[in-house]
This record gives structure tokens, C-alpha cells and sequence, in this order.
């Protein structure tokens, strides 16, 4: 079980990157048009997730914005394909 400070340095890492997690979401999510595949509050969850993946591990702090952003889009992306391949007929 998590120490209380461990809990409090995992919600700090989720509350600052919020806007980063935002702006990704609000790109992927026009970027999909009119597919419907996923809502715009999943996306923000995924980036929630995958944020608090990486903050798990003991070398989160060495990660730059620019890392954690791609990491972000790409599980997004992830997500997508695996529901478009989900939600299409095979042929």
C-alpha cells in the first residue's frame, strides 16, 4: 500500500500536467472528425492513465514535456486503433 506521500506526489503529477493532458485530447479528439469512436472524457482518462503509469516509475522526474506529450498522443492513438479494428467488419 501507498505511503501518504507517495499519494500526494502522484495527484501533484496529474494536476500539473491537466492542461497538457487538455490540449492533446482537444487535438486527437477534432482530428478523429465524425468516427464517434470515443468521447472527449475518455481521451482526457487515457491521458490521466498513461500519466500516472509513467509517474509510477522512479525516474518520472527526468521525463521532459515534450516526451510525455507523445506518450500521451500515442496511447490515445492506441486506443483508437484498437476500437476502430474493434468496431469494423471482417471482410
Amino acid at each position: 500500500m501507498q505511503n501518504v506521500k507517495e499519494k500526494v506526489l502522484k495527484d501533484a503529477h496529474l494536476r500539473q500536467y491537466t492542461d497538457l493532458i487538455n490540449k492533446i485530447a482537444k487535438v486527437e479528439y477534432r482530428s478523429m472528425g465524425t468516427q464517434h469512436l470515443v468521447e472527449f472524457e475518455e481521451l482526457i482518462n487515457i491521458g490521466l492513465q498513461t500519466i500516472n503509469i509513467l509517474s509510477e516509475q522512479s525516474n518520472f522526474s527526468t521525463y521532459n514535456e515534450s516526451y510525455l506529450s507523445t506518450a500521451i498522443k500515442w496511447a490515445i492513438r492506441n486506443e483508437l486503433r484498437n476500437r476502430y479494428r474493434w468496431y469494423i467488419p471482417v471482410l
